[in-house]
């Protein structure tokens, strides 16, 4: 119940991270320094795991993963499933990830998918807190 507890930090934290990571890769690529783009995912990775961050360090990783194997959709299922061995559950994600065709659906779901996830987090708060009680009598 406060916005900095120093025994774990939340994905926000690790999505943080890993964008900081990202754009360092990027910048440090242009320039053609490869031992600064790793010294920048190490940075970022060890930061997490020194935070506390939710997926630690892997989780890190996996956004750097991502971000330099992106188009390439099989090296993604494969490295991906490795790195999430320790969470088999979460291999299950590649599954629609593997089916997707590259093209958006009918429709434009965004409204839904942009308030589905502050909606439910409002809800498991006021459930925690006890008023959700209160709107299920």
């Amino acid at each position: 119940r406060t916005w900095f507890y120093p025994g774990y930090q939340n994905v926000y934290v690790t999505l943080l991270l890993g964008l900081l990571a990202v754009m360092g890769i990027d910048r440090f690529r242009r320039e053609g320094s490869l031992w600064k783009q790793a010294l920048t995912a190490g940075l970022c990775c060890g930061a997490a795991w020194l935070l506390k961050c939710d997926y630690d360090a892997f989780g890190v990783f996996l956004i750097i993963l991502f971000y330099l194997l992106h188009g390439d959709l099989p090296r993604q299922v494969v490295f991906g499933s490795i790195c999430l061995m320790w969470e088999p559950a979460a291999v299950l994600a590649f599954i629609p990830i593997c089916l997707y065709n590259g093209t958006r659906g009918k429709g434009n779901p965004k409204c839904f998918f942009y308030t589905c996830y502050p909606v439910h987090l409002a809800a498991l708060a006021l459930i925690r807190t006890g008023y959700g009680l209160f709107f299920l009598n």
